[in-house]
Order: structure tokens, then C-alpha cells, then sequence
């Protein structure tokens, strides 16, 4: 039976050399951001937009988890603010 593959590693991060944009992970390229026709600076803020959304969905899932879970614990205040907390790592403040 074919165990089902994992993705590589986070944190993910971007990089720029040689004249290219691009995903690694620890030093391992992921994604190549030149094979998009777009041009350099959008190439850029599509690869930070991945890899803030790769970054942060082991945590989204960690606090969805605790919202489900805890509901009552964590009360209105409490959900209001674990909500605010991921909308602000969402859009990487």
C-alpha cells in the first residue's frame, strides 16, 4: 500500500536570486515564481501571499479546533478575540 505524501515542511519562506522569485522551505526550492508571466513585483507578493496562507493553517487549524471544542470556556470576548488574532495573521500583521 502507498503511504500518502506529506508536504514539505514549514515554515516556508520566499527568496529572490539569480533574477528569480521563489518558495523554499530550510533551503529546499518548492515553487519557481518565474514560470508566471506576471511581472516581478507581483510575482513577489504572490509568493508572500502563499506562503503566509502555508505558514499560518497549522495554526488556523489549532484555533478552529479550540473554537469548536471550547466554545462555552472561551466565551463571546474569548472567540472574538482567537478570531481577530487569525484575521490579523491572515493579512501578515
Amino acid at each position: 500500500m502507498k503511504t500518502k505524501p506529506t508536504h514539505t515542511p514549514t515554515p516556508w519562506k520566499t527568496y529572490y536570486g539569480m533574477g528569480r522569485w521563489g518558495i523554499d522551505s530550510d533551503g529546499t526550492p518548492i515553487c519557481d515564481m518565474n514560470l508566471s508571466p506576471l511581472d516581478k513585483e507581483t510575482k513577489a507578493a504572490n509568493a508572500a501571499f502563499i506562503v503566509r496562507a502555508v505558514n499560518c493553517h497549522t495554526e488556523f487549524v489549532r484555533q478552529f479546533e479550540a473554537l469548536r471544542d471550547h466554545p462555552k470556556t472561551l466565551g463571546y470576548e474569548g472567540i472574538k478575540r482567537v478570531c481577530q488574532m487569525m484575521i490579523d495573521k491572515a493579512e501578515g500583521k
